[in-house]
């Protein structure tokens, strides 16, 4: 698969790129993450702590609503930004990997602080070989 990569990242000795498709997500999400009031973290513990604290970390049930709301955002940001295989594959990511945080909490009880760093990692790592494949 041949993508335009968009973004290079420096991470520690590693240059990671992303192709396009993940450089339209924070297009589409990053204004309304910062109309929120959030500030653009570079780690996962830093996203995770700035949701937890915005959220009241996630009493109730309200972390399985906001992994739905997450993959309605990627699939709208998604939809903008075309439906070619690169689109297609990174909303399949997004979905696999949504879905594995929805078990961890709702089936084995995973605290939603450890369910989303491990998302977070996840996608960051699956999001920077999409090129690869």
């Amino acid at each position: 698969m041949n993508f335009q990569f968009f973004l290079r990242v420096l991470r520690g000795n590693i240059l990671l790129e992303f192709p396009a498709e993940f450089a339209s997500l924070g297009v589409y999400c990053a204004p309304l993450a910062e109309a929120a009031g959030f500030e653009r973290a570079t780690e996962a513990k830093e996203t995770v702590a700035a949701l937890l604290s915005r959220s009241g970390n996630f009493e109730g049930r309200s972390f399985l609503r906001f992994l739905a709301q997450a993959l309605e955002l990627v699939s709208r940001s998604l939809k903008e930004h075309g439906n070619d295989s690169g689109a297609v594959n990174c909303r399949a990511i997004w979905v696999k990997r949504i879905g594995e945080a929805h078990s961890a909490y709702g089936i084995w009880n995973q605290k939603p602080d450890l369910a989303l760093e491990a998302l977070f990692c996840r996608l960051r790592d699956d999001m920077s070989g999409m090129g690869d494949a």
